[in-house]
């Protein structure tokens, strides 16, 4: 590249009229600078879901939780919570689990958290008057 004569007629030959010279409107290749690029923007972010990770943890805890809530019974009262005991306290360690971990135990937590809720709300339609269906014996819809 070179410096028109206009500029440095007026600028001489420094960094000013270069300066110039690459910031004149019209002028090819000059003025324009890419963005800074904001490093580590993304490195919060937790991971998403995986859909089969909670299948799996969903169903290690369906298989564990009749033996785990057989073990709480005998180290907490069970008139202490009332009747959603067992939902309530695993469902904090499950919430606690979702957000204080990682990976697994994270995809773990979620699945204790959504099982113990979706036990309190049948627990709770249950208690209103809503009607239970036994699709194994025959009561279910189909």
């Amino acid at each position: 590249m070179k410096l028109p004569k206009s500029i440095i007629s007026k600028y001489g030959i420094s960094k000013k009229a270069w300066s110039v010279f690459k910031g004149r409107k019209g002028h090819i290749g000059g003025g324009r600078h890419m963005a800074r690029r904001k490093h580590g923007f993304f490195s919060h972010r937790k991971a998403s879901v995986k859909p089969e990770l909670l299948a799996v943890t969903g169903a290690g805890w369906g298989a564990l939780r009749p033996m785990a809530s057989n073990l709480l019974a005998s180290v907490v009262p069970q008139g202490s919570l009332g009747g959603f005991a067992d939902e309530a306290i695993f469902g904090a360690l499950g919430y606690i689990a979702a957000k204080k971990s990682k990976g697994l135990m994270r995809h773990a937590g979620l699945a204790i958290l959504t099982i113990e809720a979706a036990s309190v709300g049948s627990s709770l339609i249950g208690g209103i008057g809503g009607q239970a269906t036994n699709q194994g014996q025959g009561g279910g819809w189909f």
